[in-house]
């Protein structure tokens, strides 16, 4: 489901949160018929989907699934802040993080204290994604 402008509008007018989610679990049991693992991509951060209904962590519970989480980095605060914010709001859903765009100079952060202090937490970094401004220009089409 794509929150376009039309469908927000609507939402607005009349507002339909229960259907909203009653079809992404039908299409989610459609699509997951003899699968043995599905890939669902949830809105850019915690924050999105509250409006419609639709927001990660209720998605998550009423799919029953586990979630990866994807952290951009943007400086070593903000990174921390919005993992353990992710581990908060998941609960015992997130199964595990990756860590995007992270910059080569603060891969000795990462490394060296950001990792060891997180898995400590309990939180298992699944993998760390260099920044490379190289893909930058590439568009991902569906």
């Amino acid at each position: 489901m794509v929150l376009t402008r039309e469908l927000l509008e609507e939402q607005l007018k009349n507002p339909q949160v229960e259907t909203l989610m009653h079809h992404v679990q039908e299409a989610f049991q459609a699509q997951s018929q003899d699968q043995d693992i599905m890939l669902l991509e949830g809105g850019g951060s915690l924050r999105e989907g509250y409006i419609v209904g639709l927001p990660a962590v209720e998605v998550a519970k009423a799919l029953d699934t586990q979630v990866l989480g994807m952290v951009r980095y943007r400086d070593e605060v903000r990174l921390m802040d919005d993992i353990i914010t992710a581990k908060t709001r998941l609960g015992s859903s997130l199964c595990g993080i990756l860590l995007n765009r992270v910059p080569a100079e603060a891969m000795t952060f990462i490394t060296n204290l950001a990792i060891p202090f997180l898995e400590k937490q309990g939180l298992p970094i699944l993998g760390v994604l260099p920044r490379c401004t190289a893909w930058k220009p590439l568009r991902w089409r569906r």
